[in-house]
């Protein structure tokens, strides 16, 4: 009789494993989509939708210019919108996503997301994730204008992401208050 709360708790703790690998399980089957480019930043300028230097006003090419000259920085901010879809009948869930921006072949940020996410069966959920980066610093030695000219490559007029963006996620999963990683990298063209 003295034994019964011990056996309770480890029952408990035994059916709380059993369901985070069976969420893990069924994420690990989850297909992810980068949906477009939400929003883009260039050194505090609002290009979302501006295809080349040329659409930008005299105001905001000459802020772009004045921050890459005199601070050698320009700050990148994009902010994406991805999809994941849950083809399994039951629900799976994430902790944690790292991930990897690469920008014209180079890597320009490494980062986590603390958001967790949960997605029935059959469902697709969004989420929007924002990252940053410098672009100054990944094309040292470049012209400033050159420079912020690639800025204006990464989103097309559609929103979709350009050729020169690519994503790497690795999703985790919390099981016993242990972070467990994605095998491997979900890659996002």
């Amino acid at each position: 009789m003295k034994y019964r709360p011990l056996i309770a708790c480890v029952c408990v703790l035994l059916l709380a494993g059993c369901r985070s690998l069976r969420d893990m399980k069924n994420f690990s089957r989850c297909e992810f989509r980068l949906e477009r480019i939400e929003a883009v930043q260039l050194a505090g300028q609002d290009i979302t939708g501006l295809q080349s230097w040329k659409e930008l006003n005299m105001l905001q090419a000459g802020n772009i210019l004045r921050h890459a000259m005199q601070q050698k920085q320009l700050p990148l901010q994009l902010t994406f919108r991805l999809a994941v879809y849950n083809p399994n009948q039951a629900r799976a869930a994430l902790n944690r996503i790292d991930y990897e921006l690469w920008l014209f072949g180079k890597k320009a940020a490494t980062g986590s997301s603390g958001q967790r996410m949960e997605i029935e069966g059959g469902q697709t959920a969004s989420f929007s994730m924002s990252i940053e980066s410098d672009l100054w610093a990944l094309f040292q030695g470049q012209d400033a204008k050159e420079v912020a000219e690639k800025g204006f490559r990464l989103r097309r007029a559609d929103g979709k992401a350009g050729d020169e963006v690519a994503l790497r996620l690795k999703p985790y999963i919390r099981i016993f208050n242990k972070q467990i990683a994605y095998p491997g990298y979900v890659h996002l063209p």
